[in-house]
């Protein structure tokens, strides 16, 4: 960052620099007033002074570009260290620098350009200083305005989350504007929260500019994780990560935007979308539209079991929020599997059809059993407009009937909740070994003898589908395989599109596979590849 280039020794921190202090002087401010104590007003008010005399310098600039504008860099540090302080100091009304004897006062800005109140907000993070180490590229916009990431949560921190609400609350982008008014008895400082999604502009010091934003800082700043172990025992030891499943909204419902559900797959958890969503993300066009929700869910557990968990919360986020505009599933691997669960039927004569030996033992255990019912007989969900399907195994998978299945199966261990609640006649449904010993697992019903695999590729997916399939690079397809799921599992006949990509089974951060996201989601928000607006003739359309 340049406040961080320009940066030397702190001189005196109540010392006052005119309209007309050169860059370096202010750098060097901003640099003591981070080394005073937190709870300090005098490092409140240096921040205030450091923004106040780079706002007027705002003015003045011949840079053609923000980014190249030191004023504006020193602005815009000065502008998220104030409020970041600030709320830390409980948000004062009044902020009195006993150097100087200066005074600010701070009031919110209001009217539509205003997008949260400061109170929205639980916490504020600094986005300069959240540690993006393995993200690539960040997203943003250089301009003008202090970037944030905004910590908001329904209930306080020592409460459970609501459901549908992430544990560490959910992490927006801010941009927040600071402008000042000299009066009688002070300093007037207006403080503005805008939304970087909506708006991409602002006006400071008389001048129009373009809004800064950071919208990797908000999925970044979750607390890290060790993402491949959290995967192994989302698998092997779902009782560990049971409590966490269910579908998790990363910012509140916005009814402008479409949400976009990630579901992942087999040896993985919702942390592996993050880079992901924040590469898809990359389009201003389809930040603007949508917003991404994650589904998470214990990968060792029947298929039938996880898919019923995620109606239920696309039930419920439909019966709180309405999504009058619908929703798009994206899966990956098993997590597709489980979003074409969503969109297909399944009926009594279904399970007559594919097992006609089990299915009336299943059917006299509903009544004792009503989540059963629940699990194996369901409607399409008509809120899913669209989905995509990435290296999913809709025939299932060698690897699953082979050794390294029989050995992932070995090993792992249901929820005792699950175990309890489903009976083991559901392995007829689910297994191709006909055993009824034990509930099957999630692997059980990735083998290409499944009946449940076989039940689905018998009904039709009620919703426009799009599938991408990795040929490893070979360039042998329909020979190929992604070295997980060959390409006569993943290929789907009745496709809107299907991009092949140089890729293996975790496919989902080749660039190949990111592209073909943004294709299809400006597809469905009614726009070309390049952004412009389609005809209503190709809306819905393939082109």
């Amino acid at each position: 960052m340049p406040v961080l280039l320009l940066a030397g020794c702190a001189v005196n921190p109540g010392k006052r620099f005119a309209a007309a202090a050169p860059p370096q002087g202010l750098a060097r401010e901003l640099a003591g007033s981070n080394r005073m104590s937190p709870e300090s007003a005098r490092r409140l008010a240096t921040y205030l002074s450091v923004s106040e005399t780079a706002a007027a310098q705002l003015a003045a600039t011949n840079a053609t570009s923000p980014a190249d504008d030191p004023s504006v860099q020193l602005y815009n540090g000065a502008v998220a260290d104030f409020v970041e302080n600030w709320s830390k100091q409980h948000r004062p009304a009044t902020v009195r620098n006993e150097g100087t004897r200066e005074t600010f006062t701070v009031r919110m800005g209001q009217g539509a350009e205003a997008a949260w109140p400061a109170d929205y907000f639980e916490s504020f993070v600094n986005a300069r200083t959240v540690n993006r180490k393995g993200f690539g590229t960040s997203v943003m916009t250089p301009g003008v305005g202090g970037t944030l990431v905004g910590v908001h949560r329904e209930k306080a921190p020592t409460a459970a989350p609501p459901r549908l609400e992430p544990l560490h609350g959910f992490r927006m982008p801010v941009t927040a504007i600071l402008r000042f008014r000299k009066g009688s008895s002070g300093t007037d400082v207006e403080l503005t929260l805008l939304n970087p999604r909506v708006r991409s502009s602002v006006v400071v010091s008389g001048r129009d500019y373009p809004l800064a934003g950071d919208f990797t800082a908000p999925v970044a700043s979750y607390p890290r994780i060790n993402e491949t172990w959290l995967g192994i025992i989302n698998m092997v030891r779902a009782q560990r990560t049971a409590s966490r499943a269910g579908l998790y909204m990363l910012e509140p419902y916005d009814p402008t935007r479409i949400p976009v559900v990630l579901i992942h797959g087999l040896l993985s958890s919702g942390f592996t979308w993050r880079k992901v969503g924040n590469a898809i993300a990359e389009d201003p066009e389809i930040r603007r539209r949508y917003q991404f929700w994650v589904f998470f869910y214990p990968t060792g557990n029947p298929i039938l079991a996880s898919a019923l968990r995620l109606r239920e919360d696309l039930a419920l986020a439909r019966d709180r929020y309405g999504l009058k505009r619908g929703v798009i599933l994206v899966g990956h691997s098993m997590g597709g599997l489980l979003a074409r669960l969503q969109v297909t039927q399944v009926n009594r004569s279904t399970w007559e059809r594919v097992a006609p030996e089990h299915a009336q033992q299943l059917f006299a255990l509903f009544a004792a059993h009503p989540r059963l019912q629940q699990a194996c007989i369901f409607n399409a969900n008509p809120a899913v407009k669209r989905v995509i399907f990435i290296s999913t195994p809709h025939r299932g998978s060698s690897i699953a009937s082979g050794g390294l299945g029989a050995m992932g199966d070995s090993i792992i261990r249901l929820p005792h909740a699950l175990t309890r609640e489903v009976p083991a006649a559901l392995l007829a449904l689910t297994s191709p070994k006909g055993q009824n010993a034990r509930i099957p697992t999630s692997i059980d019903g990735l083998s290409p003898r499944s009946p449940l695999l076989q039940a689905m590729n018998q009904l039709p997916i009620r919703a426009p589908h799009h599938s991408i399939i990795g040929d490893r690079g070979r360039g042998d397809t329909p020979n190929s395989s992604d070295g997980v799921v060959p390409y006569w599992s993943s290929h789907l006949a009745t496709s809107a599109s299907e991009k092949i990509v140089p890729s293996g089974h975790s496919s989902l951060e080749n660039p190949f596979t990111i592209a073909e996201v943004q294709r299809i989601l400006r597809l469905h928000a009614g726009r070309t590849p390049d952004g412009q607006r389609q005809t209503p003739a190709l809306v819905g359309a393939e082109h």
